[in-house]
């Protein structure tokens, strides 16, 4: 899996950097929407693999996300600044038993984030860009749980990270098949799946 990413963003990257050099790429004043998915949910798969071997029973696991959108205005050919939101969640539920009595549980780990970004460009030519990104803001990380043991001393609880920070760094890059209609991918750590990638509207 891991060469096939690397397959296709050395052929996208070639596409780039093969279109003239001297064509007109995103200027200054233009705006740009993403809207993206991302991946992995690494808390999907942790909750679901966690639970795989219990006693419990009826295991259910899932999750969605990243998905979410952000929008940027070019300062310059160079420079790009905006805002960036999305949404994270998974859960797992399951059914188990305790002095006879079976009971129902459910834990879910919903993740918001809220941050502003800054883009610097390396490529802008007039089909494609290929861009280093930072982003830094309100991240919201809490796990929820929900049922009926009185071991945990009640039917609900939710416990949330002290500090709300996110913090997201990595490369990103966009083709654009019309003047204004293009798709984007990203490679990032922290703040969101280690890819994203969706579509692009240029303004």
């Amino acid at each position: 899996m891991k060469k096939i990413y690397i397959s296709l963003l050395a052929l996208v990257m070639s596409f780039g950097f093969a279109t003239n050099s001297n064509a007109q790429g995103l200027e200054r004043g233009n705006m740009v929407i993403d809207a993206f998915y991302g991946g992995p949910n690494l808390f999907k798969t942790f909750m679901k693999t966690s639970y795989t071997y219990t006693t419990s029973t009826n295991i259910k696991a899932g999750g969605i996300g990243p998905v979410g959108a952000r929008f940027e205005y070019l300062m310059s050919e160079k420079i790009g600044v905006g805002g960036e939101v999305h949404y994270a969640g998974a859960f797992v539920s399951y059914d188990d038993t305790y002095l006879g009595t079976q009971y129902s549980y459910k834990v879910s780990v919903p993740r918001l984030r809220i941050m502003a970004s800054l883009h610097y460009y390396l490529v802008n030519s007039d089909n494609f860009n290929l861009y280093w990104m930072l982003r830094a803001g309100y991240g919201s990380f809490s796990v929820k749980y929900d049922g009926g043991d009185p071991t945990f001393g009640g039917s609900s609880f939710s416990v949330s990270t002290p500090v709300p920070i996110a913090f997201r760094t990595g490369f990103g890059f966009r083709v654009f098949f019309t003047e204004n209609i293009g798709i984007h991918t990203e490679i990032g750590f922290a703040g969101g799946g280690l890819l994203q990638g969706g579509l692009s509207i240029k303004l």
